[in-house]
């Protein structure tokens, strides 16, 4: 069963009726649909919607006659009515809607969101009428059935009392056990005054006091109150005149007891007077509470119609919150706004504030704050005792103003608050729902009022942006009527045709002088628009100063609100350079096309699917298949089996939108030979852009280089393996003619020093030089041999590749040299460890000093050694002050044997210290050389990789 609420739509045009029934079905609601009054009628008989939305102008009925009629038929006058017109919208033809009947009106053209909040608060308003409706009727029907069983209770107990004087048990039971207080009273004072006769268990409950204080009392010392109650006077006078009467309810107060309260008062034959009463209290209650609710709906739906009649928001706000403070009965009232930066409120509007806040104060919209918190929660805020609340606990505002009690609300959608709206009292006041009900429905009037608001400024902004675009764009803009006249042209028109609007405005093409073959042609044009009711499309050509243009253009029908089509629409876009372009475009394609095919390379298009989208001739001269057949099947069918992996990576890597250059791969020909094909290709979405080579002569080639290379490196293995062992053979060589050549050079120093030592008396001066000299000779050849037998040594590669510390190595090679006194020699206090063979490292310093020291024997001889290091190596300077070297010696000194001073002046020089040392940093990848000029000492330079050496 459905229970959506039932809509029904009395509109004579289709096409609006179907489009708000779509929008409110959407919406959730059940729809009826009428097209006129007489149909209308039927409908509200057969279905009783709760809403109607009425057209003012229908073809049989008016509008508002229709609604006089549903209105004035008591049937149908709790139907709600909302009148529809885009026609009649002036604030005279609403009030006159209005006066009919109606219950709310709307003006099209009205957006879908605005029209089903404008269904939903009407259906909302008609809901709470109802709900009143029915409570109202179910009060009425209790108070009936309270006063009927009442008076049959009141009948009962007149006969009772009758037939009870005869049995005083019975009276008692009927007395005690009467829902209804009764109080007995008898006269005294002439029948001013009276005192209680009896008093019943109800009447004790009612009452709240005991029968013993009671019975024997004045009324006025039991009920000090009752004079002004009216009760005294009611008493005296059924005392008097014997008639009953009926004390309608009342309130009575006093320190113990309050409440309402309804007597019936008889006189009995025996004199006494009996007054029965009810605690009628709840019953007030009920009726004041629908009272009171009528009265704040009766006020949210005039707030409702205000809205609607075009107050501003800062008016609908004043008069929001005025509203809430009066029908609430509250000293304060606020309505306070979310800011922009959505951590704090201001206090938009209000009601009792200090002078200077509304429009100024601030607020957190934390959940510290009572605003803040009602932001937070999905129901309204209630605050029975501030001074004793524990929710929030930034309450400045409400403390300085003394608030006690109030409640507050959202104004707008949960997600996207507007602010809050609140009533704050300084009493304490417990709230009921109902009020909690109307604060909510004041604050959806002002949410659906900022909604419309911001709709209309949308609108007014789409309008003045649609405005710019039309009156800005390039594309000429021109409307037309069923005359075919211009009703309206934008600028464009003058940049395109050279006429400014004004002057085409009105007139006809023939007017403006088009000939009769076009002027034809444009009005069959604008009626195949007018006819159709459809867009058109289509090219034309057009004379403008500047030549003939093309026109890419559309024709569109727009539709007045019967849905007739009342104006044709036309836009003109200039495709005259797309058109020159297109022109170019195929010219140029023609030409590569041409191109593409000449070229000798392979040239292709084709995709990551795997087949080829195109190819140039070159493809058939090298495969040998046609290019339809290289079409018909995938590429990886003609790749060689050995190459699919490498293929299908690259062609994924393409898919990627990653290049692949110099790629290659076997293709097989028709042949069945198979052809190496290098490839530079370059996706663009799923197509791949390549061209190939042929470089199988290529691929030979390698192969037969690769082949020769292989040979060549077995040719050099050996040739190597034969220098090693001539080299091993060279070293036994060296070191066995050494032995050899020592042991007669030991006999003949030995031999000369004992004639020296032993015959130095034979010799005269002459024949002791020539010994002296045959001893140096004879040493100095020695030294020349073990030079020889060192320097063959070097030919085998260092072994024992350890880090050599330079802070041990340098002060031993010192102590080696037996530092004169006279030379200062320099160097860092911090020295690196290096890599090496430690023999040959100090190899290297002992020869450099040595030569220093050895070729600078003046005083003030000053020796520095200085070191830089890199990334890569160690760069060593050893840099002395002696005489230099001429620089066309630079390249002979480091050669072996080669020496600067005479042979027989070199005594203590062999020739091989500096070839050593070349040797040895060489064989480290290191390189070796001199700076000096004569006169101006000399700078030798050596270079020692970090990373080893080979």
């Amino acid at each position: 069963m459905n229970h959506q609420p039932a809509i029904l739509i009395i509109e004579d045009d289709s096409a609006l009726r179907r489009g708000m029934a779509r929008i409110l079905t959407d919406a959730g609601f059940q729809i009826f649909e009428a097209a006129t009054g007489e149909e209308g009628l039927a409908s509200v008989e057969r279905n009783m919607p709760a809403l109607i939305l009425l057209d003012v102008c229908l073809p049989d009925i008016e509008g508002l006659a229709l609604c006089h009629r549903l209105k004035t038929n008591p049937a149908f006058s709790e139907i709600y009515i909302l009148l529809i017109s885009g026609v009649k919208t002036g604030a005279a033809s609403q009030a006159e809607g209005l006066e009919n009947g109606a219950d709310g009106y709307i003006v099209r053209p009205i957006e879908h969101r605005e029209l089903v909040a404008r269904v939903r608060a009407m259906l909302r308003l008609k809901h709470a009428e109802d709900e009143l409706r029915r409570m109202n009727g179910e009060l009425e029907q209790r108070v009936a059935a309270r006063t009927d069983e009442l008076r049959r209770l009141n009948a009962q107990l007149a006969a009772q009392f009758e037939q009870y004087q005869q049995s005083e048990s019975k009276y008692r039971a009927m007395f005690e056990y009467m829902s209804s207080g009764v109080a007995v009273y008898d006269a005294i004072d002439h029948g001013n005054d009276f005192i209680f006769h009896d008093f019943n268990a109800a009447a004790e409950r009612i009452s709240n006091i005991s029968r013993d204080r009671v019975i024997g009392q004045r009324l006025l010392s039991i009920f000090p109150n009752m004079e002004q109650f009216g009760l005294l006077a009611a008493l005296q006078r059924v005392y008097r005149t014997g008639e009953s009467e009926h004390l309608p309810a009342m309130y009575y107060q006093d320190e113990i007891r309050k409440g309402w309260r309804e007597n019936f008062i008889y006189k009995l034959p025996s004199g006494e007077v009996v007054a029965i009463y009810d605690d009628v209290t709840e019953r007030k209650q009920a009726e004041m509470e629908i009272q009171t609710r009528m009265h704040q709906q009766a006020a949210v739906a005039n707030l409702g119609q205000r809205a609607l009649t075009g107050l501003s928001l800062h008016e609908l706000f004043d008069e929001a919150v005025a509203l809430v403070a009066r029908v609430l009965d509250v000293e304060y009232s606020a309505a306070l706004e979310l800011l922009p930066d959505r951590t704090t409120l201001q206090l938009r509007a209000g009601v009792g504030w200090r002078d200077g806040l509304v429009g100024h104060a601030i607020v957190s919209a934390g959940c510290e704050t009572l605003a803040g918190y009602t932001l937070l929660s999905q129901e309204p805020v209630i605050v029975e005792d501030l001074r004793v609340e524990r929710r929030f606990h930034d309450q400045q505002l409400w403390h300085d103003h003394r608030v006690v009690s109030g409640m507050s609300v959202i104004i707008g959608e949960l997600t996207h608050p507007f602010g809050v709206l609140g009533a704050h009292t300084t009493q304490q006041r417990i709230f009921a729902i109902h009020d909690t009900y109307f604060l909510q429905s004041v604050a959806n009037i002002l949410a659906a009022a900022i909604d419309r608001e911001r709709h209309e400024e949308t609108l007014r902004r789409q309008k003045q942006e649609y405005q710019t675009l039309v009156e800005h764009t390039p594309d000429v803009i021109a409307r037309f009527d069923r005359q075919y006249r211009h009703l309206y042209v934008n600028p464009a028109v003058m940049n395109e045709f050279g006429k400014p609007p004004e002057y085409v405005i009105g007139k006809t093409h023939r007017e403006l002088g088009y000939s009769s073959e076009r002027a034809d042609w444009s009005e069959q044009i604008i009626r195949q628009v007018f006819e159709s009711s459809h867009d058109i499309v289509f090219e034309l050509e057009a004379p403008s100063p500047t030549g003939i243009k093309q026109y890419l253009s559309r024709g569109v029908p727009e539709f007045d609100a019967q849905g007739m089509v009342e104006s044709a629409l036309f836009i003109h876009r200039n495709i005259t350079e797309l058109k020159q372009a297109e022109a170019l475009l195929r010219q140029k394609t023609e030409e590569l096309d041409h191109f593409f095919n000449l070229a000798l390379d392979l040239l292709c298009i084709a995709d990551t699917d795997g087949y080829f989208r195109k190819l140039n001739v070159a493809w058939e001269t090298t495969l040998g298949y046609s290019r339809e057949e290289l079409f018909a099947k995938k590429f990886l069918d003609f790749v060689h089996p050995d190459d699919l992996g490498t293929t299908i990576e690259a062609i994924s890597n393409l898919s990627s939108q990653q290049k692949v250059l110099n790629f290659t791969n076997r293709y097989r020909c028709k042949d069945g030979s198979y052809r190496w094909i290098e490839w530079r290709s370059a996706p663009a979405g799923k197509m791949i852009y390549a061209a190939a080579h042929d470089v199988t002569a290529r691929k030979l080639t390698e192969h037969e280089i690769q082949q020769l290379n292989q040979t060549l490196e077995a040719r050099v293995q050996q040739r190597t393996a034969e220098l090693e062992a001539m080299n091993r053979d060279l070293q036994n060589f060296v070191s066995a003619a050494s032995h050899d050549l020592k042991t007669p050079l030991y006999g003949i120093s030995r031999i000369a020093t004992w004639l020296v030592q032993d015959y130095a008396a034979a010799f005269d001066e002459h024949g002791r030089e020539l010994a002296e000299d045959l001893i140096q000779r004879v040493t100095r050849l020695d030294t020349l041999l073990n030079g020889v037998v060192e320097y063959a040594s070097l030919a085998q590669p260092a072994t024992q590749i350890v880090p050599i510390d330079l802070n041990h190595v340098l002060p031993r090679v010192l102590r080696e040299l037996a530092q004169p006194a006279d030379i200062q020699i320099e160097f860092p206090e911090n020295l690196p460890t290096i890599p090496g063979e430690a023999r040959r490292v100090r190899k290297i310093f002992y020869h450099l000093l040595r030569n220093a020291i050895q070729f600078n024997p003046q005083p003030g001889s000053h020796i520095r050694i200085a070191i830089q290091e890199d990334s890569a190596q160690w760069t060593f300077c050893i840099t002395d002050n002696g005489p230099g070297i001429d620089p066309k010696y630079h390249a002979k000194i480091f050669k072996l044997f080669q020496m600067l001073d005479p042979r027989d002046d070199a005594a203590h020089s062999t020739g091989i210290g500096l070839a050593l040392v070349k040797k040895i940093v060489e064989s480290a990848g290191g390189r070796v050389w001199v700076k000096s000029e004569v006169g101006k000492g000399s700078s030798f330079s050596f270079t020692w990789p970090k990373i080893g050496y080979s």
